[in-house]
C-alpha cells in the first residue's frame, strides 16, 4: 500500500508536499496494501492484481485530494 501511494502521489504533488503526504492516510494505505496482498491469493485474480492494486491506490489517492 506504502509503495502503491507513494508511486501515484509522486506522479501528482511536488517533492516537498510528499513528506506531509506520508503522514496522512497511513491506515488507509495499510488497508489498501492488504487487500491488494488478499487479491494475489486468489489463483486466477492474481494475474490482475497489480493492475486493480495501481487503480485503488489511483483512487484512494484523489478521494483523499478531495475532502
Amino acid at each position: 500500500g506504502q509503495d502503491l501511494g507513494t508511486m501515484v502521489a509522486a506522479r501528482h504533488i511536488p517533492d516537498a508536499m510528499m513528506r506531509d503526504w506520508r503522514k496522512t492516510g497511513a491506515v488507509d494505505r495499510f488497508a489498501l496494501g492488504v487487500a491488494g496482498t488478499a487479491l494475489f491469493m486468489v489463483p486466477v485474480l492474481n494475474l490482475f492484481a497489480p493492475i486493480l492494486g495501481a487503480a485503488m491506490a489511483t483512487h484512494l489517492f484523489h478521494a483523499g485530494r478531495n475532502t
